[in-house]
C-alpha cells in the first residue's frame, strides 16, 4: 500500500514540475532561467575542475607531500 502511495506521489510531482515549465503564460521564463542556472553551475563546475588541474600538490600521493612537507627533518 505505502509503496504504491509512493509511487502514485512521485508521478504527481512529476507532472507538478512538468506543468510549472511548461507552463504557456510564464514557462518560456522559467525554462530560460532554468537553462541560465545551469550553465552557470556547469561552468563553476569545470572552472573547478581547472583550478584543481594546476594545482601540483592536489593529486600527489601522500608519500610525497610527507617528504616534502616543512618540519619533518627531510629538506
Amino acid at each position: 500500500m505505502i509503496r504504491k502511495m509512493k509511487h502514485a506521489v512521485r508521478w504527481v510531482a512529476i507532472g507538478a514540475a512538468l506543468a510549472y515549465v511548461f507552463d504557456p503564460e510564464r514557462g518560456t521564463a522559467r525554462r530560460e532561467a532554468l537553462r541560465t542556472r545551469g550553465q552557470e553551475l556547469i561552468d563553476r563546475v569545470t572552472g573547478s575542475g581547472a583550478q584543481l588541474s594546476t594545482t601540483d600538490h592536489a593529486y600527489a600521493p601522500a608519500e610525497s607531500r610527507e617528504s616534502t612537507a616543512p618540519g619533518n627533518g627531510n629538506a
